[in-house]
């Protein structure tokens, strides 16, 4: 295949994808598989390693999937089954249109990474994430005991 040859490129990719859709490994289609708990704790501590500008600019459309994605959800389990249905949706769609539309892509892209802030930001308005020191410092444990 040319390398230029996106068109031909994603076509194949989304054929395959497709085709093999439930072998494809959760990590490619972002899916979560670890502990719920576990999980939103490590986005807790991205989300506050994100530069306050950066934040600023992003925070208005994660509120607002959070609303509209997980409103009615109330445990961290739950929080985590409707990502990962949404994520499946969302990958899903990608190769629906084969054809780039810029606006319509790129929409879906951020979407997609911007869901994980969405459902952490739900777990903490919910108090479902339980901070403790060393969430955050990882050799804290040890040295307590000293």
């Amino acid at each position: 295949m040319h390398p230029f040859k996106i068109l031909i490129f994603k076509e194949v990719f989304f054929d395959l994808s497709f085709e093999f859709q439930e072998d494809v490994s959760p990590f490619v289609l972002g899916m979560i598989t670890e502990k719920p708990e576990e999980f939103l704790l490590n986005q807790y501590k991205t989300w506050k390693s994100i530069p306050d500008e950066e934040k600023a600019k992003v925070i208005e459309q994660i509120l607002i999937m959070k609303e509209f994605y997980f409103r009615s959800v109330k445990t961290q389990g739950g929080i985590i089954r409707k990502l990962n249905q949404i994520k499946k949706g969302i990958t899903s769609n990608f190769g629906k249109d084969i054809e780039y539309k810029p606006k319509e892509n790129d929409q879906n892209l951020s979407e997609f990474y911007l869901l994980d802030f969405a459902a952490t930001l739900r777990a903490i308005e919910l108090g479902l994430i339980k901070l403790k020191l060393c969430d955050f410092f990882e050799d804290f444990k040890s040295r307590r005991g000293k």
